[in-house]
């Protein structure tokens, strides 16, 4: 199968950004005299900040409502982001250019559950990187696992999703992209729950081994 089209999730994917995201969570529920452990963490990679909120504030029995959560941690994160950013996963420029290279009408969109205005900021970062679209949240009314924003994708560049090669490194991503009737390929990383990704058409481990298989 030839894929013309790439989509590709932004948090762990794109971007090394994991550990960045728990330092920030942690930074958000230090005032409540939360220590955020990794363990707690880890189970919400892939899932919305909104869904992440809820979570916490039921968890930890938190006296904020989980609007309120939410908008805190957006705020944090974009803070983070303009002064810091995240740093591209190794390789992964590399796999995109050749993608582009190789089949110059080709279309890449960035699809992410993270709120819009981090993934641009982020983008702002890396300007050299081929991309085409940018879904992200706020942007459907449902995000990732649902299918919606993979959805918006295929619609708003008019592509066919048999053409379509997805990149995902969270169950909740690779169950929104299969919904949606897409090629699914995961991308584990050392955060990776790898029987999470069970689901995904192909799993690789980096994207040295993505340019090996798609380009020798």
């Amino acid at each position: 199968m030839v894929f013309s089209t790439l989509f590709i999730d932004h948090d762990g994917t794109l971007v090394d950004s994991e550990p960045a995201q728990h330092k920030i969570w942690q930074q958000v529920l230090a005032p409540f005299s939360i220590s955020l452990s990794f363990a707690d963490f880890k189970p919400r990679i892939g899932l919305s900040g909104e869904s992440t909120a809820t979570f916490f504030v039921n968890k930890f029995n938190l006296p904020i409502s989980s609007a309120e959560l939410s908008q805190l941690k957006v705020d944090a994160t974009l803070t983070y982001i303009h002064t810091v950013g995240f740093t591209l996963m190794p390789a992964v420029e590399q796999f995109l250019t050749r993608f582009k290279k190789f089949q110059p009408e080709a279309k890449i969109a960035l699809v992410s559950g993270s709120d819009r205005s981090h993934v641009i900021a982020s983008l702002a970062h890396h300007p050299q990187l081929p991309i085409d679209l940018v879904v992200a949240g706020g942007d459907t009314k449902n995000t990732k696992p649902n299918p919606e924003p993979y959805l918006k994708a295929i619609s708003d560049l008019q592509v066919l999703a048999e053409h379509v090669l997805v990149l995902e490194d969270s169950e909740s991503g690779i169950q929104a992209a299969t919904a949606a009737g897409l090629t699914t390929y995961a991308l584990a990383h050392a955060y990776s729950d790898k029987s999470s990704l069970q689901k995904a058409d192909k799993i690789f481990h980096h994207f040295d081994e993505l340019n090996a298989h798609f380009f020798g």
